[in-house]
């Protein structure tokens, strides 16, 4: 009788490595999916919160400050804590039509963009892979009191 020796052979050695590269290449692809998916929620807060500072700083403001921030079509801003550029649209409405003896309710509606293929179309910004709609919107109602 011939004793067996205990060691691996060579079908053995070719399927163990062949699990840890399906295993590597699964926990690889989970690392690039999370890491996109933080990437693209930390640009999303940052404009939310780019957005919202616009709101408020053009809530404070008058009707006519609205109007000319309305008329133009490429404004930007940057986030001090951000590398990336955004790009940013306000438009404002009056709600009723009515002239009240206290004011007028208005809408401002902001839309702030990043990453866009051409600045001077915010409408054409595409969809980019595995981010999805690369734009927010936020709309506030504002009063403007009038003194009469």
């Amino acid at each position: 009788m011939v004793p067996r020796r205990s060691a691996f052979t060579v079908a053995e050695l070719v399927v163990a490595i062949g699990f840890l590269a399906v295993i590597a290449v699964v926990v690889i692809g989970l690392f690039v999916r999370l890491t996109t998916s933080s990437s693209k929620s930390a640009d999303q807060s940052v404009a939310l919160e780019v957005a919202s500072r616009l709101l408020d700083e053009y809530a404070g403001a008058s009707p006519a400050s609205w109007k000319d921030a309305s008329s133009q079509e490429n404004l930007q801003t940057r986030d001090p804590g951000s590398s990336t550029t955004f790009y940013y649209r306000l438009k404002s409405k009056q709600i009723d039509d009515t002239k009240g003896l206290m004011g007028a309710l208005y809408r401002l509606d902001v839309d702030v963009y990043w990453w866009p293929s051409n600045p001077n179309n915010l409408e054409a910004t595409p969809n980019r892979r595995d981010y999805g709609k690369l734009q927010v919107h936020l709309a506030r109602v504002v009063f403007v009191e009038s003194f009469r």
